[in-house]
């Protein structure tokens, strides 16, 4: 089997993996919190890790389509699949540093969360170390590829705060006030550029 052909395959099965528990997830916020399939999407969306994954189950599906180019063009960004990576390892690392121990999942919930964060974030790492090919990338740009998180936490904010409901401790306006949150924003918004400037680091050494 060719690298190429075997980089198809690992594509595939991420983006079956990944879709297959991102419907996962969505039946279970249908059944256990009784959104309907319509609303549900929207309140999912409020989740940086449903976010982060929705990313690499795009990037891996448009990839084996050939219609990468559609998703840079979304972000407007060069060096997307690093993006990505900086996405879904946010995802890992947020959860394992802040929410981890915040909740006990079981049965499917518990499936559902060990594979949105614990499976499906290093097998996209591991995937853009060996497969994916050197990118154009500087030390800048992980600042371009902020503005999808901005919108993100705007979006999330202000749903949450129309329903009354967070989706993260950190991001409780009720509780910690606005001024908290936003400095809780920033924190994750710095760790998020060290994880960009890690991946374009990395980008560097590749094949040198």
């Amino acid at each position: 089997m060719t690298i190429r052909n075997t980089k198809k395959y690992i594509m595939a099965l991420g983006a079956i993996l990944t879709w297959a528990t991102l419907l996962l997830q969505l039946y279970i916020s249908v059944t256990k919190d009784h959104a309907t399939i319509y609303i549900a999407p929207f309140l999912l969306l409020r989740f940086f890790t449903i976010v982060g994954n929705l990313c690499v189950a795009l990037f891996w599906t448009l990839s084996l389509l050939g219609k990468r180019r559609a998703m840079s063009k979304f972000f407007g960004l060069t060096g997307c699949a690093a993006c990505v990576a900086s996405y879904i390892t946010l995802v890992m690392l947020g959860y394992a540093l802040l929410l981890q121990h915040a909740w006990n999942p079981q049965g499917l919930e518990l499936l559902a969360e060990r594979l949105l964060h614990a499976v499906i974030p290093p097998l996209f790492i591991v995937y853009w170390f060996i497969f994916e090919p050197k990118e154009e990338l500087d030390w800048k740009s992980p600042l371009r590829w902020t503005p999808f998180l901005l919108v993100y936490y705007a979006y999330s904010l202000t749903l949450s705060s129309f329903i009354g409901k967070y989706p993260y401790p950190f991001f409780d306006v009720n509780k910690l006030g606005w001024g908290e949150v936003f400095g809780w924003a920033f924190v994750l918004w710095g760790l998020f550029i060290a994880i960009g400037w890690f991946y374009t680091i990395m980008n560097s050494l590749k094949k040198r």
